[in-house]
């Protein structure tokens, strides 16, 4: 979030180049959001209910959750953070722990 509210800032500043970035960070986040929210549903299904029919819904909500999980790993692939740092140069890019 923290990076997303950054670029966000920025961009509101002036640096408009970012809202590529932006539009990204906030996809990403909240693809993430939702996929968090389908493990919360899914624990509170499994701790509160004994059904047949709750088996089934977990078993469905999993199934679900196994596609957007597969979205989210897509989408970090593709995710570059690296690349709004370029746009202000190697002097303000973060150093790379080895």
């Amino acid at each position: 979030k923290q990076y997303r509210y950054s670029l966000e800032i920025l961009e509101e500043s002036g640096m408009h180049r970012l809202r590529v970035a932006v539009a990204a960070a906030r996809s990403l986040q909240g693809e993430l959001g939702r996929l968090h929210d389908l493990d919360s549903l899914i624990e509170f299904v499994e701790r509160e209910t004994l059904t047949a029919t709750s088996r089934s819904l977990v078993r469905r909500l999993r199934a679900d959750r196994s596609v957007r999980l597969r979205n989210v790993l897509k989408s970090l692939d593709r995710f570059e953070p690296s690349a709004a740092c370029r746009l202000f140069g190697d002097a303000h890019a973060p150093e790379v722990a080895a």
